[in-house]
């Protein structure tokens, strides 16, 4: 089969203005408050938009905005004819936020433990899971003790920090790490590489001074199941 490559680069937005609409090539991290809740109504591209407009067949259009008892966004969804399309915000039961596509997850979702941290970063093509990554956990390793699963036979697989810049790359065949995968500080600097051919990886500190030279990974990289098991 053929590989498949994929350049996926997170995406998170809170405080643009465009941040209602598809997800742009730009990170932004920034903890949620109510204030920056409530300006995602204050900075709609424009004033004049209806807000959780019903059309006269009973058919939902636009952009719907849900709020708590205390008139805090705890939702935002966008319809053409019914149908969810375009950015999608919820901070009700799973903390999540990403595009939908003809009622579907497409592209990048992020999924938050708090309102600081990014717990998953995940991406999906017609509501089918690509890749599930486990960011938050992994940030204080080089080697992912939480793995990076991988449901396509191959894929290039690119996550940036959410702050922007490569954090993780590597290749996957029959969704397992293959060769030579790098890790990223959010400065640029590599953090660290792994062979996963032999065993074994190096670390950097941010300076750039190799720090581990050739250790063993710590523990076996486990084999899950994919949508193709």
């Amino acid at each position: 089969m053929r590989p498949v490559y994929f350049n996926l680069i997170p995406v998170i937005l809170f405080i643009s203005c465009d941040h209602t609409e598809e997800l742009n090539d730009k990170t932004v991290n920034k903890e949620i408050d109510p204030t920056i809740e409530e300006q995602r109504i204050d900075t709609l591209p424009n004033s004049s938009e209806l807000i959780n407009y019903v059309d006269s067949d009973g058919l939902k259009q636009g952009k719907h905005v849900l709020t708590n008892s205390k008139g805090t966004v705890i939702k935002i969804e966008n319809f053409q004819n019914d149908t969810l399309n375009g950015f999608y915000f919820n901070w009700s039961g799973i903390k999540e936020e990403g595009n939908m596509k003809n009622g579907k997850r497409d592209g990048i979702f992020f999924q938050y433990y708090n309102k600081k941290q990014i717990l998953y970063i995940q991406n999906f093509k017609d509501d089918s899971l690509i890749y599930f990554v486990p960011y938050e956990a992994n940030q204080s390793v080089v080697v992912p003790h939480k793995h990076l699963l991988v449901y396509v036979d191959s894929l290039y697989l690119e996550v940036n920090h959410p702050q922007g810049g490569i954090w993780y790359e590597g290749f996957f065949r029959n969704s397992q790490p293959v060769g030579f995968h790098k890790v990223y500080y959010e400065s640029g600097n590599i953090r660290g590489t792994i062979n996963y051919d032999l065993g074994t990886f190096d670390e950097f500190d941010s300076e750039g001074t190799k720090i581990i030279e050739d250790k063993n990974i710590p523990f076996p990289i486990k084999k899950h199941k994919t949508s193709n098991d």
